[in-house]
């Protein structure tokens, strides 16, 4: 994600100010979601790849 930079020029516009604000801190909000769903996703692999099937258990697939 980028920097963010003020301007003193919007300063004087509070609802414009609340509106960026806003919109970074969804940004914000949706990077550290997706970040946690990426993760949240390589567990599951590594828990499917050391599942374990057994001679005669009858399998399952979803």
């Amino acid at each position: 994600m980028g920097a963010v930079v003020y301007d003193r020029a919007v300063a004087d516009q509070p609802r414009l100010l609340a509106a960026v604000r806003a919109a970074t801190t969804l940004a914000l909000d949706n990077q550290r979601l997706q970040g946690e769903l990426e993760a949240q996703f390589a567990e599951v692999r590594r828990a499917r790849a050391q599942t374990v099937e057994y001679p005669g258990s009858p399998t399952r697939r979803c």
